[in-house]
């Protein structure tokens, strides 16, 4: 799969990790170790108005729309409100998605599905209202969940392939979810554990195939400093040639817009091709997804007649 335009929106109004901690009446430093975030975003916008804002800059053409949101839309699609307000009226395709912080990995293997049967090109936008979950006087959460929109176009690429994994734990699934109130609940220490063993399981799995001299792109969900941290320092472990995009310090974790995010700072919004990278998202649950285009040269050929998917793989944490 090719990326071939990018777009974001940045709320105006953020708050500083000074801010945070004057709040809180704690440490800076105690933040930036536990999060390593130096500012969060907060928007003014709806999630369907991050979206449009987002999605308004971008000038490629595309033929149907797929739409990330941990926060679910009413009676009528975000996609279709999406459309009517771009003007779009043309489209021929729409989905809505809603899968937690899983979102955007879940949208990237439906799309090549997509591209390959149909479609030549498809807008994916995600966009995060996640101060919407948080309690202000909740430290866990309110130090660290940010909102974020960006917005792709997209189309396929030839000679390359997806392999796919999925782990789940229905042991961990209380330690990040919603309560009554729809708002975060998390069990810091628990969400490590999980976090950090199952992304670099998920890297191991997916990079099965590509040859260690072969750079690899990582992005992994931009959950907080600290669980990027551990999962480079086993990775490196690996002896392979990788690159792990880091941006949690800039936005803060942005849900599933955070992978995005951090494409979009790598590349700065230029056309660039998927091509040795890996994506892994955790999200509540608890469950691990990962998505990971190869050369098709690389691969077996049992496993590319066609230059198909796959397969879609479930396996238990």
């Amino acid at each position: 799969m090719k990326i071939i335009e990018m777009s974001q929106y940045i709320p105006e109004r953020f708050l500083t990790v000074e801010d945070l901690a004057r709040r809180f009446e704690v440490n800076e430093e105690w933040i930036k170790r536990r999060t390593g975030i130096e500012r969060i975003y907060i928007s003014q916008l709806s999630v369907l108005e991050m979206a449009f804002e987002a999605s308004k800059r971008l000038s490629e053409e595309y033929e149907g729309i797929i739409f990330i949101s941990s926060k679910g839309a009413t009676y009528i699609p975000y996609y279709m409100q999406l459309l009517k307000d771009l003007g779009k009226n043309e489209t021929k395709f729409g989905l809505d998605i809603m899968d937690g912080f899983n979102g955007f990995v879940k949208a990237m293997y439906l799309t090549e599905y997509f591209l390959k049967e149909k479609f030549k090109r498809l807008l994916i936008v995600v966009s995060e209202k996640m101060s919407d979950f948080v309690r202000d006087d909740d430290i866990d959460t309110s130090i660290l969940f940010s909102d974020m929109a960006v917005a792709m176009v997209v189309e396929l690429e030839d000679n390359v392939t997806i392999d796919y994994h999925q782990i789940q734990d229905l042991n961990y699934m209380d330690f990040l979810s919603l309560d009554s109130q729809k708002k975060l609940s998390m069990e810091g220490k628990q969400v490590y554990k999980f976090a950090v063993n199952n992304m670099i399981r998920i890297f191991k799995k997916l990079s099965e195939g590509i040859n260690h001299s072969t750079k690899t792109v990582i992005v992994p969900h931009q959950a907080n400093g600290r669980i990027l941290q551990a999962v480079e320092k086993e990775l490196k472990k690996e002896k392979r040639n990788f690159e792990l995009l880091n941006c949690v310090q800039d936005f803060g974790n942005t849900g599933s817009a955070s992978i995005p995010v951090a494409l979009l700072k790598r590349y700065r919004g230029e056309p660039f091709s998927l091509k040795n990278h890996i994506f892994i998202s955790v999200s509540g649950g608890m469950s691990a997804l990962g998505i990971c285009w190869k050369e098709v040269k690389t691969l077996n050929e049992n496993n590319y007649k066609n230059y198909g998917v796959t397969g879609y793989r479930v396996s238990n944490y």
